[in-house]
């Protein structure tokens, strides 16, 4: 387990505004959400989401525990009485794990918090064998990720993308979770390193279409780039870099890599 104290970079204040602006909620919703943002205390019953997770004041392995404990309304000792109870645990699981991946992009935590707050749930690298860390409701054993390395490094190479084109959420947080990318590598699917992708939607999609713009932006030069493309620059120039130095198998990287260079991005 990461044992490494929460950064506590990020502005509760100016987080919140930033969330806010991004909700359709009414003002008695806000209320509601603002009183638990900032004091953990929420009025009324709500379903257990990325907000309840990420919305706490406190962030870390015992909080985001307490909240799972207490979303449940379901006697957690007749989960197996309720129609398709295992299905719900399942979905549940899942659901949980998604909010430390993709949902996360939406709540504006500092980079260093982002990147600590994945560390805390995936690990500094990548372990196969390793549990999710939160249990759910009632359980006593620590289930299995039912997302593989690939999957959770979809969403990262989608912010990569987004950042660089799209100039979307600063994800200079990926600094921070390099060496998980790196020890992921000889996870991905050949089809990461294709020429060309069908399969759209998949996990190897969100890394391909990451790793493409990288690869394009990292061709581009510091002398003529504005500050904020230098660091655009950089960040590409990094990311290529552990596909660069890898020596393991990856496929047709290099033809695409080539491909990209005189093409463009391939998506």
């Amino acid at each position: 387990m990461n044992s490494k104290p929460y950064p506590s970079k990020t502005n509760r204040d100016e987080q919140w505004q930033k969330i806010i602006a991004e909700w359709d909620v009414t003002r008695k919703e806000l209320k509601r959400w603002e009183k638990y943002f900032f004091h953990g205390e929420f009025d009324g019953k709500t379903d257990l989401d990325a907000s309840l997770l990420l919305c706490h004041p406190e962030q870390s392995i015992s909080s985001w525990q307490s909240v799972i404990n207490r979303s449940f309304e379901i006697d957690p000792a007749r989960w197996d009485d309720y129609h398709k109870g295992e299905e719900l645990k399942l979905k549940s699981f899942e659901s949980i794990q998604s909010c430390f991946l993709g949902f996360i992009s939406s709540y504006h935590f500092h980079p260093q918090d982002r990147a600590w707050i994945f560390t805390q749930i995936f690990g500094d690298v990548y372990d196969p064998k390793r549990l999710f860390p939160l249990l759910l409701a009632g359980e006593t054993e620590y289930r299995k990720f039912t997302y593989d390395a690939e999957m959770m490094c979809a969403p990262i190479f989608m912010d990569v993308y987004s950042y660089l084109e799209e100039n979307r959420h600063s994800c200079s947080y990926v600094l921070g979770l390099l060496p998980f990318v790196e020890s992921s590598l000889q996870y991905f699917s050949k089809n990461v390193f294709s020429t060309e992708i069908t399969d759209y939607g998949s996990s190897s999609f969100g890394v391909f279409v990451g790793l493409n713009y990288s690869i394009y932006r990292a061709l581009k030069g510091f002398d003529t780039a504005s500050k904020e493309n230098t660091i655009k620059i950089e960040l590409a120039r990094k990311v290529k870099a552990i596909f660069d130095n890898y020596e393991g198998d990856l496929g047709d990287y290099e033809k695409l890599v080539a491909l990209v260079e005189k093409e463009g991005p391939q998506v």
